[in-house]
């Protein structure tokens, strides 16, 4: 498999990428994800400007923006050869765009690294190794910080495409939004409170979902604690504690 990595609210892309690497084949569940072409969504007055205004101000931007880097430890849980396995994630990020992701899964450590302009993913023997091309690409693209400050800077490309209704949720807008040099993700905001409670990413031709819940206030920003992640595999985050302004070590985001 490729690697896809993706930013902060989408955790699971990374450990996806970095769990397909180190127990490979057999780590991959007969799931088989959602078709692109199958979603169908309803239209809508609404415009895009209004939505992600909305959307920011529920999450706190404004104390965001004064967050420079963050710290987030959890659980991480998911299925191995048909058996349960717990295993540990610290995430460490700094703006614009540097993170260090290790997962601590059964007698295996997982680590994903990006210093800026550089990214490393764990291999089958635990050794990093660099990524290149069109992965790298997106790997930096994605790794921005805090990316829905973001939406409106030049080069992002952001539609709302629609209406459609999430079980238990209710109606969300959905929008499609693509990063300069990264693919196009869709984005569930929920009508009700403008909370991003569902991206969606296309893996393999199919589409990563991540749904978020679990929703708490870290110095005036919200954050989803529980991060559920299905499509190519099944996986859930339960983040214990974010903080942040950490000033965590520049080694922290190299690989050696």
């Amino acid at each position: 498999m490729t690697n896809v990595q993706l930013k902060f609210a989408l955790i699971p892309l990374v450990l996806f990428a970095t769990l397909s690497l180190s127990f490979g084949p057999n780590w991959v569940s007969a799931h088989p994800g959602t078709d692109r072409d199958t979603l169908k969504f309803e239209p809508t007055e609404a415009h895009v400007q209004d939505v992600i205004s909305h959307m920011l101000a529920a999450m706190g931007a404004e104390n965001l923006k004064s967050v420079h880097d963050r710290s987030s430890v959890g659980t991480f849980t998911t299925m191995i050869q048909g058996k349960p396995a717990v295993g540990s994630v610290l995430l460490i990020e700094e703006a614009p765009n540097k993170r260090s992701d290790q997962l601590m899964l059964l007698d295996k450590t997982i680590l994903h690294v990006i210093d800026g302009k550089h990214a490393w993913v764990s291999d089958t023997t635990g050794a990093l190794k660099p990524l290149k091309g069109a992965t790298l690409k997106d790997d930096l693209a994605q790794g921005i910080f805090n990316p829905e400050l973001h939406l409106l800077d030049s080069g992002v490309q952001v539609l709302l495409i629609g209406t459609t209704n999430v079980d238990t949720i209710g109606k969300v807008y959905v929008l499609k939004v693509q990063f300069k040099g990264s693919y196009p993700e869709l984005w569930y905001v929920a009508a009700s409170n403008f909370s991003i409670i569902q991206r969606g990413h296309p893996v393999h031709g199919v589409i990563l979902w991540t749904r978020y819940s679990d929703f708490r206030k870290v110095d005036g920003v919200t954050y989803p604690f529980r991060v559920v992640a299905s499509g190519p595999e099944n996986f859930t985050i339960q983040y214990d504690t974010i903080r942040h302004n950490i000033h965590p070590a520049e080694s922290t985001f190299k690989a050696d």
